[in-house]
C-alpha cells in the first residue's frame, strides 16, 4: 500500500463517532439517574432518621410527665388531653396536648411555669390519643408524626406507648 492511502485510513469514522456518543450518552443518563435516586433515598433516610428521633424523644416526654405521679386528671377513658398531678408539689400539674393555634404541634404544660412547644418546627404531630385503663392502672398513647423530604415527598411514622402506673 502507498502511504497516501494509510494517511486516508487514521482516525474515526463518522459512524464510529455517533455510536461512540450515543453510548457515552447512556453510560451518563444511567449515571445521572443512579446519582438522583441516591440522593432521593439519603433524603428519605434522613427524613425517617428525624421522624424517630423525634417519637423517641415526645414519648420520653411523655414517662415523664407519668412518673411519679398522684393520679390521672384526664382522661377518664380516652382523650386527647393528658393531665397528671405529679407527686412533687413544686411541679404541680402537668397537661400535654395539641397546641389549638397550629393544630399540629403537641405542647406541655408544668404548673404555673407556662406552656412550650415540644416538637421541633419540621414535624407536624396529628392523632394524638390518651387512653386510661384499669387493672392495672396505666397510661396509653399514640400519635402520628409527618414531615416532608428535601424533595417534597410526605413521610408519615406511627407512636405507641403505655405506662402502668405504680400504687
Amino acid at each position: 500500500m502507498s502511504p497516501r492511502i494509510l494517511k486516508q485510513r487514521k482516525g474515526f469514522t463518522l459512524i464510529e463517532i455517533i455510536i461512540y456518543l450515543a453510548l457515552f450518552g447512556i453510560f451518563m443518563s444511567g449515571a445521572i439517574a443512579m446519582s438522583y435516586n441516591m440522593f432521593e433515598s439519603f433524603s428519605r433516610s434522613r427524613t425517617r432518621m428525624l421522624l424517630q428521633e423525634e417519637g423517641n424523644f415526645l414519648i420520653a416526654k411523655m414517662g415523664w410527665a407519668l412518673s411519679s405521679i398522684q393520679g390521672v386528671n384526664v382522661p377518664v377513658t380516652t382523650g386527647s388531653i393528658l393531665s397528671v398531678n405529679k407527686v412533687d408539689v413544686s411541679i404541680g400539674a402537668v397537661t400535654i396536648d395539641i397546641d389549638p393555634v397550629s393544630g399540629n404541634d403537641m405542647r406541655l404544660a408544668r404548673g404555673a411555669s407556662g406552656t412550650q412547644i415540644i416538637n421541633s418546627a419540621s414535624v407536624k404531630v396529628s392523632n394524638l390519643v390518651f387512653t386510661h385503663g384499669m387493672n392495672p392502672e396505666n397510661v396509653s398513647a399514640s400519635f402520628t408524626l409527618s414531615a416532608v423530604t428535601d424533595n417534597g415527598v410526605l413521610l408519615s411514622q406511627n407512636f405507641f406507648m403505655t405506662k402502668y402506673m405504680r400504687k
